[in-house]
């Protein structure tokens, strides 16, 4: 049996498989060839890494890297998806898929592989890997039906950690979708707050579908190491008050958590944003992160060794547009600027 790699060097893309994109005879070339190149490199690095653990990949209809390649292009022809889909595998969606952090952590070999797929009426859900680390517990997951699956047809129907229910909801984040496939991360946005956060623990989670199907899965998880840091700064401007709790520092990200406050006005820690500086002068970007009843969490890039400090500025970003925005006049509250040290 061929390698996924030398049957994703040696694929045969003729021109009518690109018809229905929108793109130059010079593009259809660049795709081709980074395709090759990008396989090539990482065969060669999966070679010389000699890790002892196999990474989720096989089993899932979705060509994930050429997508990754083809991202630029919105428009996909149904030739292209099907010969993207006869691909076998990948090796791994955090790595390709991923955003900085998460690509981190696949690099660091710190993610836990699943390798978990269940089947009911032609849909097929399959869990890949999981990062937990105080900052960010993300899964990878698939699905992949026989015929083409409605809008909202499946939900997540519940999760529990070791056998309690948890508050909060997960957010499901898709990198491609196609009538027949979905590939893309959970992340468990609440399961942050819980003090402590266990150490192991075991994750029960369901999907659901519109028909009654089910899709139940179970797993152990081992939280990776991090390093927090308390501040307690805190602000107030008339009815807004707001106090950065403390931020946590992990490979896949730094974690700036924070609780927000207004009663006289509707929802205005809604708009409040932090940006963060390291001392090297770069603005750390946003991965993920939100508010939920006055309690706030931010996921930036993660920072490296280097960094011995960062700067925080709390600011109020108003939506521009909004047919409500008279209540939020003279409430664009500036806030002053701290600094945060970095312990090594």
């Amino acid at each position: 049996m061929k390698d996924i790699f030398e049957h994703l060097i040696n694929l045969k893309l003729d021109d009518e498989d690109f018809k229905e994109m929108e793109v130059s005879e010079v593009e259809k070339a660049r795709v081709k060839t980074k395709l090759k190149q990008s396989i090539g490199k990482k065969q060669s690095h999966n070679m010389s890494k000699q890790s002892t653990r196999k990474k989720w990949g096989y089993g899932i209809g979705a060509a994930v890297l050429a997508f990754g390649l083809l991202v630029a292009s919105s428009m996909v022809s149904p030739a292209m998806a099907t010969v993207l889909s006869s691909i076998p595998g990948i090796s791994s969606i955090f790595s390709y898929l991923g955003d900085s952090g998460q690509k981190n952590v696949s690099e660091l070999d710190l993610t836990e592989v699943v390798e978990q797929s269940k089947t009911v009426n032609g849909i097929t859900i399959s869990l890949g890997e999981i990062f937990y680390d105080g900052t960010r517990f993300n899964i990878s997951y698939s699905i992949v039906s026989e015929k083409p699956i409605p809008e909202r047809y499946i939900e997540i129907a519940g999760y529990t950690i070791d056998k309690q229910m948890v508050q909060g909801g997960i957010g499901i984040k898709d990198i491609i979708e196609t009538p027949t496939e979905r590939v893309g991360f959970l992340q468990f946005d609440q399961f942050w707050k819980e003090k402590p956060q266990p150490e192991d623990l075991n994750l029960e989670l369901a999907f659901k579908g519109q028909s009654g199907e089910q899709w139940s899965f179970t797993t152990a998880v081992t939280k990776q190491n991090n390093k927090e840091i308390d501040i307690g700064h805190s602000e107030k401007r008339g009815d807004f008050r707001f106090t950065v709790n403390k931020v946590i520092l992990g490979p896949s990200g730094l974690l700036l958590s924070y609780e927000a406050r207004s009663w006289e006005i509707g929802h205005l820690e809604m708009f409040l944003q932090f940006r963060v500086v390291d001392s090297s002068g770069k603005e750390l970007k946003i991965l993920e992160g939100g508010v939920t009843d006055g309690d706030g969490k931010i996921v930036y890039e993660p920072i490296n060794d280097t960094v011995d400090e960062l700067t925080i500025t709390p600011f109020i970003e108003l939506p521009k547009e909004k047919a409500d925005m008279k209540i939020y006049e003279n409430k664009n509250y500036k806030f002053n600027s701290f600094n945060v040290k970095i312990p090594r």
